[in-house]
């Protein structure tokens, strides 16, 4: 069983008093404290109030934005941002084009 050092207690990372959100678990901060934290995968965004979206989708996000993995200076929000704004979107839109145009025959 996972468990986190909180309170001068062994207690269970995806179980207790402090997180009971879904994909909610308790995580150590840059303090060594344990806090509620979302799940590898998912996060928190200041339009979602403090629930946990999984990454990549709309969730509370408006318009074209989605809930994106990238943080603030603090490591303690998620960003809502255009899905052409994204990293991960521009990479990979680059090297299907570059695919395109180097290799025709396959599109």
């Amino acid at each position: 069983v996972d468990q986190v050092f909180k309170d001068g207690n062994c207690v269970d990372l995806f179980k207790g008093k402090d997180c009971q959100g879904e994909r909610e678990m308790l995580q150590y901060n840059l303090m060594g404290e344990a806090v509620c934290g979302c799940e590898e995968g998912w996060g928190k965004v200041e339009e979602g109030g403090n629930m946990c979206f999984q990454h990549f989708t709309r969730g509370p996000c408006r318009g074209l934005e989605s809930v994106s993995p990238l943080v603030d200076k603090c490591g303690q929000h998620q960003l809502c941002m255009d899905y052409k704004q994204c990293p991960t979107y521009l990479k990979t839109f680059k090297s299907l084009a570059d695919i395109r145009q180097t290799e025709p025959e396959q599109y």
